[in-house]
């Protein structure tokens, strides 16, 4: 009975502790948010496009190396 008590004063504990710590997230302002969203897509674009011409690039090359 006593360990059941413990634990349950130590949950308690580490909720009291994770509501504290959650109130010290500064969180992003709407813009910075939508200025982090542009920036990664636009790099997740710029790298979908950059790896698709390479992989063109190396099967046109290696396709012509390869075959004839």
């Amino acid at each position: 009975m006593i360990y059941t008590i413990e634990k349950k004063i130590l949950f308690i504990k580490f909720i009291k502790e994770s509501l504290c710590e959650v109130k010290k997230i500064v969180w992003p302002k709407p813009k910075e948010t939508i200025q982090m969203t542009i920036t990664v897509f636009s790099f997740v674009l710029f790298m979908a496009f950059f790896l698709r011409s390479v992989d063109k690039f190396l099967e046109f090359f290696l396709y012509n190396l390869i075959l004839r």
